[in-house]
């Protein structure tokens, strides 16, 4: 079960921003729509990106706390698991934005801009029966 917060102010003035009606954040889902607005695709498209958020704040969680056992890394590094995906999802959308300015790759179509997290988001918004199927880290395909 997701945690969706229908009507959500915070939602409306992130719309007003960008255009997009509906946000993840962490396990949240933020939505300036109601219940019967959020259709099937966009459920899709969000859960996923939640799903995401999860996979890898769970293997950055045990990487940190490895680090901190083995390593004695400090403790408080592991407040950076929750903010890895943004971090992750940042830094290759500032590599895939540089190869295409730049002109090193030809992009042939603008979808393989887009970071591999968003890409397997697309992909399941357009799939009613993607949740009912098991996709672990199927983000990390699209990374190529």
């Amino acid at each position: 079960m997701k945690t969706i917060f229908y009507n959500n102010n915070l939602a409306k003035v992130f719309y007003t921003l960008t255009g997009s009606k509906s946000l993840s954040i962490g396990p949240v889902i933020l939505t300036s729509l109601n219940e019967k607005e959020l259709g099937l695709r966009t459920y899709n498209h969000l859960t996923t990106h939640v799903r995401q958020w999860i996979e890898v704040t769970l293997v950055s969680f045990i990487i940190i706390l490895t680090g901190i056992i083995d390593l004695g890394i400090s403790s408080f590094t592991i407040l950076l698991s929750p903010v890895i995906y943004y971090i992750l999802n940042a830094f290759e959308y500032l590599i895939r934005w540089f190869l295409r300015r730049s002109g090193l790759v030809i992009f042939i179509d603008y979808s393989a801009t887009r970071t591999s997290f968003e890409q397997e988001a697309m992909v399941a918004e357009n799939d009613p029966n993607y949740h009912d199927e098991f996709h672990l880290f199927t983000w990390v395909k699209y990374i190529i």
